[in-house]
């Protein structure tokens, strides 16, 4: 097959990318919580099926996003820090500036906060 470089060398590296990595798979079910907790018409479907009597989200569906926007803040952060910390041990930080995923998720960590922060710290 086509030639890949290799993306983790010795201990350091490859607990980065294992972090990084969990970070990133373990956002997705929390992107499904926040987009399920606000539909509405979904939910409505739902408490008409058994599956209501499993789903505590169709009840209290603020607090489930709330928790989850709070995850997602959280775990962005996470996934950058350690990729930035993999990129800097192998001497590839101009990666960050200079590649589509490093700007992707420059722009993903400045604009999160935006987002959460004011819904995490700007309740009264």
């Amino acid at each position: 097959g086509d030639y890949r470089p290799v993306v983790a060398i010795g201990g350091w590296q490859q607990f980065c990318l294992a972090m990084s990595r969990m970070s990133a798979f373990s956002i997705y079910p929390m992107l499904v919580v926040v987009f399920v907790s606000k539909m509405k018409a979904l939910q409505t479907f739902f408490v008409k099926t058994p599956l209501s009597l499993y789903m505590g989200l169709l009840n209290e569906g603020h607090e489930y996003h709330a928790h989850a926007g709070v995850y997602i803040a959280f775990d962005v952060w996470v996934h950058t820090i350690f990729h930035i910390l993999r990129w800097i041990s192998q001497g590839n930080g101009e990666l960050l500036w200079t590649t589509n995923a490093g700007i992707s998720g420059l722009i993903t960590v400045f604009v999160t906060p935006l987002i959460t922060f004011p819904m995490m710290y700007g309740k009264k």
